[in-house]
């Protein structure tokens, strides 16, 4: 794992909103102008996001749905519609558990024999992002009524 670039208020937009185009490591193209230029040395490239709760848990999820963009930038006049897909309150007991416990998740256009249980459905020819949240504090927790 190696840092490639901060957002927000700690990345070079200074959290006032700013457009990023990841190129890949040996991309030698014409660069547009408007961008923050993020240029990983490798194809291996996790992205790792968080939104502000300060204003609560609701505004934090509507400010990522209303500004976070993710698209080719072959799209760029005409980026296709984000799609969120909430799966907080989904039922995990139908999923396929590996030896351990641990859950594979598949992600795209058609469902692997015999995992169908652990698909999520992409559009095909179309990009996909997923921001996975791997804790979901509730309301006690973030107002300390909990104790």
């Amino acid at each position: 794992f190696r840092y490639v670039q901060d957002i927000g208020p700690a990345g070079p937009d200074k959290g006032q909103g700013g457009r990023y185009l990841v190129l890949p490591p040996d991309y030698e193209g014409e660069v547009p102008e408007f961008y923050f230029v993020v240029q990983p040395r490798t194809y291996d490239v996790w992205v790792f996001m968080r939104a502000s709760i300060a204003k609560g848990l609701e505004t934090a999820a509507k400010n990522v749905k209303d500004n976070l963009r993710i698209y080719p930038l072959a799209r760029e006049d005409n980026p296709p519609k984000m799609e969120f897909i909430s799966a907080s309150g989904k039922s995990t007991d139908d999923l396929r558990r590996n030896e351990g416990g641990s859950v594979d998740h598949y992600f795209g256009p058609e469902a692997p024999e015999g995992f169908e249980q652990n698909w999520i459905k992409t559009k095909p020819g179309e990009g996909w992002f997923t921001l996975p949240c791997l804790y979901a504090p509730l309301e006690p927790i973030l107002d300390k009524t909990w104790r």
